[in-house]
């Protein structure tokens, strides 16, 4: 959501960003200490350097994980040195912590089919 003009919109960004994937596009070493990883995460807590949104940032030249094709694209940063990079760096891997606790969100979508809507709500008394 762009621009953020509530705490539920900076939240939602927050998680959207925490929480996004995508597959590899190609095959991770098989040799990967805990095996290989299939994802990649948008911001890859402790590993700035792997995440998407620094790598979507970088010239395809130099970054490990090309941002998607779109015409006139113009990369944030030169490269991860560049000292623009330092505060997204400093951001995922000094300020998030590592293994945040489950902030119990759910991605709820409408639906259009009345059988998956419940008939009543809970009154709360159990």
């Amino acid at each position: 959501i762009n621009p953020v003009g509530s705490d539920e919109a900076a939240y939602t960004n927050f998680h959207l960003l925490t929480t996004y994937t995508v597959r590899r596009p190609e095959a991770p070493p098989a040799d990967a200490v805990f095996g290989p990883e299939s994802e990649l995460r948008m911001v890859d807590r402790g590993h700035a350097a792997r995440s998407l949104l620094l790598q979507y940032a970088l010239p395809a030249e130099v970054a490990q994980f090309d941002h998607p094709a779109v015409r006139n694209f113009t990369p944030l940063f030169r490269s991860v040195s560049d000292p623009r990079a330092r505060p997204v760096i400093d951001w995922i891997d000094r300020s998030l912590k590592l293994n945040p606790p489950d902030p119990q969100v759910r991605r709820a979508f409408p639906t259009t089919d009345p059988e998956t809507e419940p008939s009543t709500q809970p009154d709360g008394s159990g």
